[in-house]
């Protein structure tokens, strides 16, 4: 569940304590007069912030904005508690809302080999850079990384044996389908075509992943071994036309 989706959840979950609660009643007997109170103002507000995590040009963006200025319209609450309902059934919003998070993660891996300079070799005071010595050690950065846009990431994740065979996705974040596998070329490496290898039969063994929409293959080179990248980028195509996943190769070097 993508943090968009569980938020509407959380506010249709407030709606129906609020309607408990904050409900007024006419003292006439005349039935309800709408809704009114602290918790109730509270909701609206979250309710304005979480609009704005929707598309500019999404049509209840507008409808929202508009009822926040009429909140108190005895008709408001019922028509907020609509909209939510309706957003809550919007799978667009949803897609969107994945993708665009999917699109950062993308952004901060391609932008990988910049980002750890500071700890590698520019580091405060001249201190000693830290050396990054295998791909476990690549694994751990990309975790801290990567765990501000997906809570629920986990490293080492043990997957569905085949054929009798155990095997570990190195990164992933079941809720949204992404399995990321990382490979660090040494500087003791003389062919790195042992790596395509290897990327080729982890793409066939998660292929199996009836969970997985996109496998990220990230290739750190510090040593800039790699003699044809496109040896790594067109391991995109394997499976092409069997595969229901998408395949994002990034070589960082």
């Amino acid at each position: 569940m993508n943090d968009l989706k569980q938020k509407i959840e959380e506010l249709l979950h407030q709606s129906e304590t609020i309607r408990n609660e904050e409900t007024q009643y006419s003292s006439m007997g005349f039935g309800s007069m709408g809704v009114s109170g602290p918790q109730y103002d509270e909701w609206l507000n979250d309710i304005l912030i979480m609009s704005m995590q929707l598309p500019d040009n999404h049509v209840m963006k507008e409808v929202i904005q508009d009822l926040y200025k009429r909140k108190n319209n005895p008709s408001t609450f019922k028509k907020m508690c609509g909209v939510l309902k309706s957003l809550n059934k919007d799978e667009s919003i949803m897609n969107s809302n994945d993708k665009e998070k999917y699109e950062l993660m993308l952004q901060i891996l391609k932008s990988f080999s910049n980002s750890i300079k500071r700890i590698t070799s520019d580091r405060y005071n001249k201190r000693e850079g830290i050396h990054i010595e295998d791909e476990y050690d690549v694994q751990d950065i990309l975790f801290c990384l990567l765990k501000g846009v997906y809570k629920d990431l986990r490293r080492e994740d043990p997957l569905p044996k085949q054929a009798g065979i155990s095997s570990r996705i190195d990164l992933d974040v079941p809720s949204e389908g992404i399995m990321i596998e990382v490979k660090m070329i040494k500087s003791t490496d003389k062919d790195t075509n042992k790596y395509i290898k290897q990327l080729k039969e982890d793409i066939t063994n998660y292929s199996s992943v009836d969970w997985l929409k996109y496998l990220v293959l990230f290739i750190y080179d510090p040593g800039n071994k790699t003699k044809d990248d496109n040896d790594f980028y067109e391991l995109n195509q394997v499976l092409k036309n069997d595969r229901r996943f998408e395949i994002e190769v990034i070589l960082a070097k």
